[in-house]
Parts: C-alpha cells; structure tokens; sequence
C-alpha cells in the first residue's frame, strides 16, 4: 500500500507507475557489441549511460525489457546481467511523488474553491 496525502493510492495508479519508463541495467561479456546491439535495438545512443557496473537503458514495463532481453541474445549478446537499476518499492514511490507535483494546488491558492 502507498499513501499520498495521507491517503492510499488506487491499485490503478501504482499499476501505472510502475509501467512508465524506468533505467534497467545491462552487463554483458562484449560491452562493445552490448551497446551497438542496444542502438540497433532502437534505443536513443544518448540515453544509455554507462556504468561501472555496466549499461543502464530506459525501458517502459517488464514486457518491454524482456522482449530486449530475448532480442539481444538472439543477436548473440553474451548477457550476464540484466535488472533494473533501482528496485520496484523505489521506482514506484518515485513515480507516484513526481506524479503529484502535476497535481499539487496552484502555490497562488489556499486550495480553497472560490466562493
């Protein structure tokens, strides 16, 4: 269970959270081919970081990042690790405090109707 303002998310709404983009980390014995495999994919050269633990690719949900995982050894990729970066408690907080600063009240307002 999350809480936001002292009240509890919809099932609906960590459900969604936890589909958006988050970093999955990537290790393989060929980093070089690793990381063309990864561009070739599709995904942006400028959005893949690299670490000393190895690469880390934004993927939208589990469903994307094991369709990566069978593509790339499907081309051959030596993978030996592959994770996301941060775990599914941190990333979903995460997504759900970011959601809400869309819905904080109007800092010009007492969050009071009009009346």
């Amino acid at each position: 269970m999350f809480l936001d303002a002292g009240s509890s998310v919809s099932a609906e709404r960590i459900e969604a959270a936890q589909r958006t983009e988050r970093g999955w980390r990537i290790r393989a014995l060929d980093a070089q081919g690793l990381y063309r495999a990864l561009v070739e994919s599709g995904i942006d050269a400028a959005r893949i970081q690299k670490e000393p633990q190895g690469l880390v690719v934004p993927i939208a949900g589990d469903d994307h990042a094991a369709a990566l995982l069978a593509q790339l050894v499907r081309a051959g990729i030596p993978v030996v690790a592959f994770a996301p970066a941060v775990g599914d408690l941190e990333h979903t907080f995460l997504d759900l405090s970011n959601g809400l600063d869309a819905e904080v009240a109007d800092p010009g307002t007492d969050g009071e109707e009009d009346r």
